[in-house]
């Protein structure tokens, strides 16, 4: 459970520059606020993993996620409620095959791919409810305001669904003086949320929603170097390469 509380004083102007004091206000007026919340996640989970012989590696995980900021009382399980899963492979060539060890230039090798689905519930507490908040110039002459959020809730807003896959090879060359590490990802998010603006003839300027589909893609090149070995210090030379790519696939504005 995460619990939030806040409280705030605030008056329009002060009497003496840079006193920050309420009874330095020169109006004598003063404004107050104060918030709790709370927010609760349930996660259940297995995690498994396995080794042969020390090189395959084998690793996996299930999970089922509770997410409050979702919930609400008639609402569909599925949109608060979340399964995930994912898993992951490697193999170290160089213990399959221990010739390529004593190799005098190809030392370690090491391939491994992975592949996972989680979810983000990237939004505050309350989300789901209209806020009404103190009006502009209230209280006025002992009365008190309200006005309502600017911001319409999708009924069936849930949360964000991200999927990743990667594969990468991992070498040692002349005793991992060199290593050579390189990735290829590919991660698509669907059901991102957004506030969308909407026209305000339908009472709200804003429409939170499950609004866009966005692909990141891309691949990392490291490669390390041990250029000076000495008894008491070593000289070390590191590049990297990197080419990332984002596309958003689709926006609520495609849709109309």
């Amino acid at each position: 459970v995460r619990t939030s509380r806040a409280f705030a004083t605030s008056t329009s102007a002060l009497g003496i520059p840079d006193l920050f004091n309420l009874n330095n206000s020169l109006t004598g007026l003063y404004a107050g606020s104060n918030s709790h919340t709370e927010q609760r996640k349930i996660g259940n989970y297995v995690d498994l993993t396995a080794g042969i012989n020390n090189y395959l590696y084998l690793h996996g995980v299930a999970r089922l996620d509770q997410s409050s900021v979702f919930y609400k009382a008639g609402r569909d399980g599925s949109l608060y409620q979340f399964f995930t899963f994912g898993g992951d492979v490697s193999l170290v060539l160089s213990d399959l095959f221990p010739s390529i060890k004593s190799n005098k230039i190809l030392n370690f090798a090491k391939l491994r791919a992975g592949w996972n689905k989680n979810t983000n519930d990237n939004v505050g507490p309350n989300s789901l409810e209209l806020i009404y908040n103190n009006a502009p110039g209230f209280p006025y002459s002992g009365l008190l305001g309200t006005t309502v959020s600017n911001t319409a809730i999708d009924p069936n807003l849930t949360a964000e669904k991200v999927s990743a896959a990667e594969v990468g090879i991992e070498l040692g060359f002349f005793k991992s003086r060199v290593n050579l590490e390189a990735t290829y990802y590919n991660q698509k998010a669907t059901n991102k949320i957004l506030n969308v603006q909407i026209s305000s003839a339908t009472g709200f300027s804003g429409y939170l929603l499950n609004a866009a589909d966005v692909t990141n893609k891309g691949f990392d090149v490291d490669l390390k170097t041990n250029v000076v070995k000495g008894k008491d210090w070593n000289v070390n030379v590191n590049f990297n390469y990197s080419r990332n790519t984002n596309v958003v696939n689709k926006l609520y504005a495609d849709n109309g």
